[in-house]
């Protein structure tokens, strides 16, 4: 199973924006990879504007699925 997260890049480490629900060992390996976006501060922005008092797990979700849908075309 995968799932796609978004990311920030902090400290020289990726921080994911949201908690991760795929179940991962610790040390597990993964792979990453990264699409660099345009206007991330404003579209972070939007979304924390658009998404207030919206649970995290249902966020995730609402995220995972966009994500899916937008590689699929």
């Amino acid at each position: 199973m995968n799932q796609t997260i978004q990311a920030i890049f902090e400290d020289g480490v990726f921080k994911p924006l949201y908690p991760i629900t795929l179940k991962l060992a610790e040390g597990e390996k993964v792979r990453i990879t990264i699409e660099k976006k345009e206007n991330s501060d404003e579209n972070l922005s939007l979304n924390q504007k658009y998404f207030k008092g919206l649970s995290e797990e249902y966020l995730d979700d609402v995220i995972t699925h966009a994500l899916e849908d937008s590689e699929k075309d």
